[in-house]
């Protein structure tokens, strides 16, 4: 089975499908995603999942998602919802995402079930490899990490996103010319910056710097390490 990162997002999460295809084959294991019931839990998300893992292998039962009644069509996935679905497991793989600045990398932890002198009415014992295991350097995998290039982040997506952060300042229009204005005078501060940057890398899988962030006076500066970020080339 399959504990999946389930980014939320539909062109990560077509991405993780797409990469589980080409490992495994259509529908050729069963996907988990526990995440569906506690929310993605920031860094302690693939710890919780991995925790899963051991206990779906110790009871032999797979956590059905909640919350969703299907996985999209194109994503071609034996996605576990409605019940759990007990089965004979013996080994699962748990994904989840690295953040960085411009690369996504994949982990994986792989768990296996093991017989050992155990009570009768309990599962067999499992155990993890002593580290995790980078699915980056999967051919297939890599093919989703290093150098994948995003969709362009663009002036109207900013104004949008700054526009629900900290609102629009009276006699200011942002649907003018302002891609060379600061943000000062726009009347967005280092917070309201900060806010639209959580936001970004929050709905695009990535990190951006404070740092370079602070440096960015104008929208256009601003753009340009968004899109650096997202692994847009420069134009």
């Amino acid at each position: 089975m399959v504990f999946a990162d389930a980014a939320g997002l539909p062109e990560l999460d077509a991405a993780e499908a797409k990469a589980l295809n080409e490992v495994f084959g259509p529908e050729a294991v069963p996907v988990s995603v526990p995440k569906t019931m506690t929310g993605r839990l920031l860094a302690g998300g693939a710890a919780l999942d991995v925790a899963a893992a051991l206990l779906a292998l110790r009871d032999r039962v797979i956590p059905a998602a909640v919350h969703v009644s299907r996985a999209a069509a194109d994503h071609r996935i034996d996605l576990v919802v409605g019940r759990p679905r007990p089965a004979e497991l013996e080994h699962a793989l748990v994904l989840a995402r690295g953040r960085a600045a411009s690369t996504r990398h994949w982990y994986c932890a792989a768990a296996e079930s093991r017989p050992v002198s155990r009570p009768a009415r309990a599962g067999p014992a499992c155990r993890l490899p002593a580290q995790p295991t980078m699915l980056s350097t999967h051919p297939i995998f890599r093919s989703f990490t290093k150098g994948q290039t995003m969709n362009l982040f663009t002036l109207n997506e900013l104004t949008e996103l700054l526009r629900e952060c900290a609102g629009e300042e009276e006699g200011v229009d942002l649907d003018g010319d302002v891609l060379d204005q600061s943000f000062i005078d726009l009347g967005y501060d280092s917070l309201a910056l900060l806010q639209a940057t959580g936001q970004i890398e929050l709905r695009h899988g990535i990190k951006i710097a404070d740092e370079a962030v602070a440096e960015a006076e104008t929208p256009r500066l601003y753009l340009s390490i968004v899109n650096a970020a997202l692994g847009v080339p420069a134009a």
